[in-house]
């Protein structure tokens, strides 16, 4: 779920690529591209935000500095679907491209 308002992203997601452990992501960030706090979170512990147009913006998960993952929203035509695409490094250090489209439930 992704919602703005007042120069701010509420952003939420579960991830059940593995059924038996699915894990999630909740953060609040300030569209000011300063990373900040990221909660509760063992893989990441900071976000910076920024958006880059009226239907795009770039996120940047990091843990102590270091970019861990860098992706692109883009709000497609219609406004009932999104698009998420960046670059990731997984949790054996080896980078990996991806994108993801996401429909408006």
């Amino acid at each position: 779920t992704l919602k703005f308002s007042d120069g701010e992203l509420k952003y939420h997601s579960v991830n059940d690529t593995d059924k038996d452990k699915p894990s999630g992501l909740d953060y609040s960030a300030k569209l000011d591209w300063k990373p900040g706090p990221l909660a509760n979170n063992a893989r990441f512990n900071q976000v910076a935000v920024r958006r880059l147009s009226k239907s795009e913006f770039e996120v940047l998960e990091l843990k102590d500095g270091d970019v861990l993952v860098g992706a692109v929203y883009e709000l497609l035509r219609g406004g009932k679907r999104f698009v998420r695409r960046g670059i990731a490094k997984a949790a054996d250090g080896r980078s990996h491209e991806y994108e993801e489209f996401f429909d408006k439930q």
